[in-house]
Parts: structure tokens; sequence; C-alpha cells
């Protein structure tokens, strides 16, 4: 399954109307990743579990996800961080 339908999925949509803004948020994450010193995309070393994690957290706090944008924020800002201390997802 691709990333943009496990986002969809998690986020409980299920048509495709909203996939540009979808894609938007999904770039930004990956964006923040990056900034953060991190290179984890789906070529990571675990197969890109932790990057779609990390992505899914993202784009529920974009849409404030049953209400709860803040508490994924959080969380998203918990993974972002182990996965910049992470050596498995340094630069090479």
């Amino acid at each position: 399954m691709a990333l943009l339908d496990e986002v969809r999925l998690s986020l409980g949509i299920s048509h495709s109307k909203m996939d540009a803004e979808i894609e938007a948020a999904m770039q930004a994450a990956g964006a923040a990743l990056k900034m953060a010193g991190a290179k984890a995309g789906p070529e990571s070393f675990d197969g890109g579990a932790i990057y779609a994690q990390a992505v899914k957290m993202y784009c529920r706090s974009w849409f404030n996800y049953q209400g709860q944008g803040e508490r994924w924020a959080t969380a998203f800002e918990a993974l972002k961080c182990a996965i910049s201390l992470c050596g498995l997802y340094e630069e090479a």
C-alpha cells in the first residue's frame, strides 16, 4: 500500500478529493524530519516503517484528527527527536 493510501486511511478518509492537501502535509512532515537532521524515508533501514508512522502523526496533527491535533503534534515531535538522535537515520 502506498504511503498516501496509508495516511488517508489513518485519517479516516475514504475518498481522494483531499489528496493534494494530504500530499502537501506529507512533504512538510518529511521536511521537518530532514531539518531535524534525519535521513528518514521509505529507503530507511527499517523499510520506512518509523518514517511512515511519523508522517501519519504529522498529518493527524495537521488535520486535527478527532479534535486531538495537539496530542498528535506532541507525538510527532517526540518521534522526530528519537529519529534525529538515532544513528541509523543519519545522513551518509
